[in-house]
């Protein structure tokens, strides 16, 4: 038994540093003793002594009490200890978990090692509750505010676009996209079943209805182009922005990507120009960050197809947009992607790991005109990076420095052309007594559009050639040794190809006109623009009007033409066709009337030859001192030379200005 021998004082507290104090209340946490220790405790004169035998005998039963209580504790089990957390074996058997590691005894009693006796986070079951939990919310939110027309309209406007844009453009696997859009009419009550179709992947769901409202803001556009027709367009598109806004633009998708194309094709045809380059900018990006490179074992045939036909689809968008606007192409190097087959989309087996079996190429298939697009774009860029460059200040030919250096590539890459319109297959070559005719009238409409891109290819090719006989420097009379005899034959061959594909290109645009085999409306007035200013250049140039003698009469016909299909577009809305006429008539008007002093050709403007005839007594400067001033002009400048120069400047010019036009304050460099 321990001994106490406390000491006491009487009213020293100088001496009473501390004092035992015995608590023997039923309320104390132990009733057996409770000791505290009171510092510098003093006590009262009042206070009631205790005597030294009470307190032996209280501390005698404390400690008795204390010896009970150890003898109990030896006697009892001891307890199961708490755990933070069992193994996963344990809470699926639901046994009771010691949480030994690396291995508990339950688990040691089932003979399991480690690898079965597993421990699992606590912060990462938390951390994926609180995943699903976010999940959820976002597929409600993102349910909440999907809007889609009525069925009816919407079949509409997708057969249109499946009948006019998806055979030019194969982007989508139209069986896979078909399924998931009768999904959503036949689910719209149930957002649990949409959540099952779609894996429960928010960002795939975002992007299929992103695709979704940019494909009929392409049937709206493609069905009529009438006012109400252009703001259902943009209803679709806003629609379809604001779901790209919050797209996972890190983690991406093939169905992100085909959302960011399909609204470039879009933009194509509004003034929004430079956010149609950054769009599809961003889509090549998003296509190379997920691999999209990559075969994989596991993929079906339609899905091999349909991820080759994304990436090619920006391939093609970043050519057409480069040639367009004069700036690099984005995607430079040698792609390993290979090229789509031409595959109908109902002849693809969508059967997982399909792709690693032989398909069988059809003889006649729509998508024989994407295949063929494709190589025919690899001559475009043959001829941008021979003959053009994007430039930093001035849009100018490249071939001014030596233009004589160049002729041996102009005959090659004439040489490609021919060579892939000899292999055409037969259904896409365009024969124009057939367009009236009973064949598929969507093989005619794609061998009249590829036939459109063919034409126009030919005078990017011949362009450079023309420009720099017009402005003086090819077959100058004051330099005839500049160029053997051969080498005269051959620009003069350049010359005459080229102002023949203009004026083939602007007669069937305008025979054309109202027909299905019209190129959609922003092509067709680019291309028009494009082979105006190549009869602009022989119009005022003497060195081109010695080259075309004999189709002088036709080359003002086919100019009328052209500026009357251009004014058909422009009261049709178009700002674009407004703008190009403008351009091309106030070049040709105050200028024309000097060759034509040389050379007499009948011009159908009666107002432009009352102003010649009052002027006639004013001294003029010689034709080519005034011509070489007009090539001198960056306005004409750049119609002429474009694409080494960028058409994004069209863009920007107001409907309506008045006197000249100062275009130069308009034209972006890059």
């Amino acid at each position: 038994m321990p001994k106490f021998a406390p000491k006491f004082s009487k009213g020293s507290p100088e001496k009473d540093e501390c004092l035992l104090v015995l608590d023997f209340t039923p309320q104390s946490p132990d009733p057996c003793l409770c000791i505290r220790n009171h510092p510098q405790t003093v006590r009262s004169e009042d206070s009631p002594e205790i005597s030294s035998e009470a307190l032996l005998v209280q501390l005698s039963r404390s400690a008795d009490c204390v010896q009970m209580d150890d003898a109990d504790d030896n006697t009892r089990p001891p307890k199961r200890r708490k755990i933070r957390i069992a193994c996963q074996q344990c809470r699926e058997k639901k046994t009771r978990c010691d949480g030994a590691r690396p291995v508990c005894q339950a688990c040691v009693r089932k003979k399991l090692g480690p690898e079965n006796c597993v421990y699992l986070d606590p912060s990462s079951e938390l951390s994926d509750t609180r995943r699903q939990m976010k999940l959820k919310r976002e597929m409600e939110n993102l349910l909440d505010g999907l809007t889609l027309p009525t069925r009816r309209l919407a079949d509409a406007l997708l057969e249109v676009y499946w009948d006019n844009i998806h055979p030019f453009y194969p982007i989508l696997h139209k069986p896979s996209f078909m399924r998931r859009y009768n999904e959503i009419w036949s689910q719209a009550d149930s957002s649990h079943d949409e959540l099952h179709h779609f894996d429960g992947n928010v960002q795939k769901l975002r992007a299929f209805h992103a695709t979704l409202n940019i494909a009929l803001a392409l049937g709206c556009i493609r069905a009529r182009s009438d006012a109400s027709s252009l703001k259902s367009a943009k209803t679709y598109y806003d629609r379809s922005s604001q779901l790209l806004r919050d797209a996972d633009m890190e983690q991406g998708s093939i169905q992100l990507v085909q959302a960011l194309v399909l609204t470039a094709q879009y933009l194509q045809s509004t003034d929004m120009a430079n956010r149609c380059w950054i769009t599809i900018g961003n889509a090549i990006r998003i296509a190379q960050g997920i691999g999209v490179q990559l075969d994989l074992p596991s993929e079906s045939q339609a899905e091999r197809e349909e991820r080759r036909r994304t990436w090619w689809c920006c391939i093609l968008m970043d050519r057409v947009l480069s040639m367009t606007f004069g700036r690099p192409v984005m995607v430079v190097w040698r792609t390993v992607v290979p090229k789509p087959e031409p595959v109908d989309d109902e002849s693809l087996s969508e059967k997982p790991g399909s792709s690693r079996e032989p398909m069988e190429v059809q003889e006649l298939s729509t998508n024989a005109f994407f295949s063929q697009t494709l190589k025919l774009t690899d001559v475009l860029m043959l001829v941008l990076t021979n003959f053009y460059r994007p430039v930093e200040e001035r849009r100018i030919s490249t071939l001014s420095n030596d233009p004589i250096s160049k002729l041996t590539l102009v005959v090659e890459v004439d040489n490609e052309l021919a060579r892939w319109r000899q292999q055409l297959p037969q259904h896409l070559i365009f024969q124009p007594s057939e367009l009236s005719g009973e064949t598929n009238p969507i093989y005619t409409r794609q061998a009249a559009l590829l036939h459109f891109r063919y034409l126009h290819l030919r005078i990017l090719l011949f362009r450079p050639i023309t420009i720099d006989l017009s402005s003086g420097i090819l077959l100058a009379a004051t330099e005839p040794q500049r160029s053997t005899d051969f080498q005269q034959m051959v620009i003069t061959g350049c010359v005459r190809s080229c102002v023949s594909a203009a004026q083939e290109l602007v007669d069937l645009l305008h025979i054309q006109l109202h027909s299905d085999c019209a190129p959609p409306r922003w092509y067709a007035v680019f291309y028009l623009f494009s082979a105006g200013t190549v009869l602009l250049s022989v119009l005022v140039s003497p060195n081109l009007q010695r080259a075309c003698t004999e189709n002088l009469e036709g080359l003002l016909n086919t100019w009328s033409r052209c500026m009357e299909t251009l004014t058909y577009y422009g009261q049709m809305g178009d700002m674009f066709a407004k703008r190009c006429h403008k351009i091309l008539q106030a070049a040709l008007t105050p200028r024309s009337r000097l060759v034509y002093d040389q050379d007499p050709i009948p011009v159908e403007n009666n107002e432009h030859n009352q102003r010649e005839s009052n002027e006639s007594n004013v001294d003029q400067p010689s034709t080519m001192d005034e011509f070489q001033a007009l090539l001198q002009d960056p306005d004409l400048a750049d119609a002429m030379a474009w694409p080494a120069g960028s058409q994004d400047w069209l863009n920007s010019l107001p409907e309506e200005r008045s006197g000249v036009f100062a275009l130069n304050d308009y034209v972006t460099s890059i």
